[in-house]
């Protein structure tokens, strides 16, 4: 086992073990009449959303083609990458931040990322750029299959 491989190995364990870290922190702040409250959930790990899960299992999956060699583990750090971005964006929903204010009362709402969807990000670009190499002649390939599928003139 190469040096290359065992930290893409590495890299897969640690995004597996930072779905049950915190991955989300929401944060409540109001004020009324001169008083303000603030409330923090102190973080959601990744455990609590269905795409962490789904990062996991991929994870797990990529995980066992690099060790098996098998040349599409790619795919899973791609897929890992768009769960991490989605969640960090708030493409899925999760940070959607707001706020409220009248003449007595405002209120406002964020939610932000944490340690835990920090580090499931940075392993999983570790992943993708260590195996991107033993994709690049599945690309070549697919290109070429449709090179020869184009009907030519």
């Amino acid at each position: 086992m190469d040096k290359k491989m065992k930290i893409t190995l590495i890299a897969a364990g640690v995004s597996v073990l930072s779905v049950f870290l915190p991955w989300l922190e929401a944060t409540v702040t109001s004020s009324s009449g001169g008083q303000s409250m603030s409330m923090s959930s102190g973080g959601f790990a990744g455990t609590e959303f269905d795409g962490a899960i789904l990062g996991l299992i991929v994870a797990i999956a990529g995980g066992v083609m690099v060790y098996k060699q098998i040349k599409y583990a790619f795919a899973a750090g791609a897929i890992n990458l768009i769960i991490g971005l989605g969640h960090a964006l708030g493409i899925f929903g999760e940070i959607q931040g707001g706020s409220y204010k009248s003449a007595y009362v405002s209120a406002n709402t964020s939610v932000s990322p944490k340690i835990g969807l920090i580090i499931f990000l940075i392993c999983t670009i570790i992943f993708m750029v260590n195996t991107y190499n033993d994709f690049k002649p599945v690309i070549k390939s697919l290109k070429d299959a449709q090179a020869g599928a184009m009907p030519k003139e």
